[in-house]
C-alpha cells in the first residue's frame, strides 16, 4: 500500500468539503448508530434532527421528538453518573463519552453509549450538539453476567476451608481469600498488587516456589506437599494455570502428616517398648545386607533372649512384667544410633542390627548389653 504525501491528503480533505450538503445528509441517514443533533442556540437544546438508527434504536419517530429536549429517553431514571457528565459537557462545550440507561418507547430499558461533542460556526459557544448513540446493551448484560459470576466465585472462594491466592503473569497478588489470608498472617489488601517473590522471598528456591514455576512455564496442573518452615506447619498446594496467571489452593495438612507420622511409627515400632518391631527390624536388616554387598561393609546380629523373664509374670503380675520390659527396652534403646538398630521381636526376645560394625565393636555392644 503506498502512502499519500501530505499535499494529496489536503486535496482529497478539500474535495470532500465541496460535496454538495444532501451527500452527507445521506451519509448520516445511512449510518448504523443512532445521531442527534440539538439546537444549542434555543433554550432547554431541542433535538433538531435524528437519523433512521435513532428510530429503530428507540422506537420514536422523528417527529415525535424533534423540539424535545433528550432527557425524555432516561424518563423517571435521572440519578445516572453519567448525566453529570453530559450536563457538563454542554455547560462547558467539552466532548465526552458516557454510558445511560435508556428507555424505548414501549418502556424497555436499553444500555446507550453516547459520544456528544460541539459543533461551532464561525463563533466561541457552540451552535449545536451532536450525540453518537450505540446500543450497547449486550456488551453490558455480558459485562454485568461476569460481574456476578466473579461474586459468586468470590462468595465461594471466601466460604472454602482451602487458601486460595491468584497471581499475574508478573507474580502479582490479584486476589487472595480471607482463610489464605489468615494463615499467612497478612492482610488481602495489604498483598494485591504486590509481587508473592518480593513478599515471600524465604520461599525462593523451595518446593513450594518450585512447584508454581512448573505451573506458569509448562502451562500445566502442579502440585507439592511440604513443610513450610516460615509458618511451622505442612502445606499442600495445587497450582492451575490461567490466561491471566495461575491459581493456587493451599490447605493446611498438619495434622494429617502427624497422623500419618503416628501410623508409621505404630506400623514400625513396638508399642510397648518403642523399639522397632519384628517387621522393622527385617526391613533394615535387608536394607543392611544390601548396603553391605555394594559398599562391602560387614554386618551384624545380636539376638537376646531374656531367660526365665515367664516367672516374672507369674510372681508379680503382668504388669510388674511390662513396666520391666519398658525399662529394658529403655535401656536398650539408649545404645542404638550410629549403625546400631534396635528391635523387639517378640515377648522377651530383642535383635540388635549392627551395619558397618566389625567383630570388635559387636563384642563392645554386646558386653555393654
Amino acid at each position: 500500500m503506498q502512502n499519500c504525501s501530505p499535499e494529496e491528503v489536503r486535496s482529497f480533505l478539500a474535495k470532500i468539503e465541496q460535496l454538495p450538503a444532501p451527500f452527507f445528509k445521506r451519509l448520516i441517514e445511512a449510518s448504523n448508530v443512532g445521531i442527534i443533533i440539538a439546537d444549542a442556540s434555543l433554550p432547554d437544546m431541542p433535538i433538531a434532527y435524528v437519523n433512521s438508527a435513532f428510530e429503530n434504536m428507540t422506537g420514536y419517530r422523528r417527529h415525535e421528538v424533534i423540539g424535545s429536549n433528550c432527557r425524555f429517553l432516561q424518563r423517571s431514571d435521572r440519578d445516572q453518573p453519567g448525566l453529570g457528565l453530559i450536563r457538563h459537557s454542554l455547560g462547558t462545550g467539552e466532548i465526552c463519552t458516557t454510558v445511560l440507561r435508556n428507555y424505548r418507547k414501549d418502556g424497555s430499558l436499553f444500555w446507550c453509549r453516547i459520544h456528544l461533542f460541539p459543533v461551532r460556526e464561525n463563533s466561541a459557544a457552540p451552535t449545536h450538539f451532536v450525540a453518537i448513540l450505540q446500543d450497547v446493551t449486550e456488551v453490558v448484560a455480558a459485562q454485568q453476567e461476569a460481574e456476578q459470576a466473579r461474586e459468586r466465585l468470590s462468595t465461594v472462594l471466601e466460604s472454602i476451608s482451602d487458601g486460595c491466592i491468584s497471581l499475574d503473569r508478573e507474580w502479582r497478588f490479584t486476589y487472595i481469600n480471607a482463610r489464605g489470608a489468615a494463615w499467612i498472617d497478612r492482610r488481602p489488601e495489604d498483598l494485591i498488587g504486590k509481587s508473592m517473590w518480593d513478599e515471600f522471598p524465604e520461599a525462593v528456591g523451595g518446593p513450594f516456589y518450585q512447584t508454581y514455576m512448573r505451573a506458569m512455564e509448562e502451562r500445566e496442573f502442579a502440585s507439592c506437599e511440604n513443610f513450610y518452615a516460615p509458618l511451622g506447619i505442612w502445606l499442600e498446594v495445587r497450582v492451575y494455570p490461567s490466561r491471566e496467571g495461575l491459581t493456587a489452593f493451599f490447605v493446611d495438612v498438619t495434622e494429617r502428616k502427624e497422623a500419618e507420622t503416628r501410623l508409621l511409627h505404630m506400623a514400625t515400632h513396638d508399642s510397648l517398648t518403642g523399639l522397632h518391631n519384628r517387621l522393622s527390624c527385617l526391613r533394615a536388616l535387608d536394607q543392611a545386607l544390601a548396603r553391605s554387598v555394594e559398599e562391602h561393609r560387614p554386618v551384624g546380629v545380636l539376638f537376646i533372649d531374656l531367660d526365665h523373664f515367664k516367672e516374672v509374670n507369674d510372681a508379680h503380675g503382668h504388669r510388674a512384667g511390662d513396666q520391666a520390659l519398658q525399662e529394658i527396652g529403655r535401656r536398650l534403646g539408649g545404645l542404638a544410633g550410629g549403625g546400631i538398630t534396635v528391635a523387639r521381636i517378640s515377648g522377651d526376645e530383642f535383635v540388635f542390627v549392627l551395619e558397618g560394625t566389625d567383630t570388635e565393636a559387636a563384642r563392645a555392644v554386646a558386653i555393654a548389653v
